[in-house]
């Protein structure tokens, strides 16, 4: 089974609070669409992990959902931000509608150009295919 997320999505910043907001980002994007998947719940296991951010601080993120992203500042770099939060949201797979929403309300409310979400969208499919035919 290919990796779920490309190497690159899951940038090692050397910022503490910049990891925490990244990971609660990643839980809301996670629990959008009302389910955490066992490979979301993995995803941000690892993340908790590598990033050194209790996981126990993100479950409450878990529950609540969209409400908690509205609590969260900016991030220091939107751009890696949103590749974060589209890693997150394709762990499953796929974007769906609900996910696809917030991820473009994100972006908005970043700055971001419309264009940005279905580009990282496809990249990291693109990528996660070229995995799974490298390793097929």
């Amino acid at each position: 089974m290919p990796d779920a997320v490309p190497p690159w999505a899951l940038p090692d910043m050397s910022n503490p609070q910049e990891r925490a907001a990244l990971l609660s980002r990643m839980a809301v994007i996670a629990a959008a669409d009302g389910v955490v998947t066992p490979e979301e719940r993995r995803l941000l296991k690892k993340c908790s992990k590598r990033w050194d951010v209790p996981f126990s601080t993100i479950e409450p993120i878990l529950r609540s959902g969209t409400a908690a992203l509205q609590a969260l500042g900016p991030p220091e770099n939107p751009q890696r931000f949103l590749m974060g939060l589209v890693a997150a949201a394709l762990v499953d797979g796929k974007v769906d509608r609900r996910e696809r929403r917030l991820l473009d309300g994100v972006a908005h409310n970043l700055g971001l150009e419309p264009d940005v979400v279905p580009g990282l969208i496809t990249a990291m499919t693109e990528w996660r295919n070229r995995q799974a035919g490298a390793r097929g």
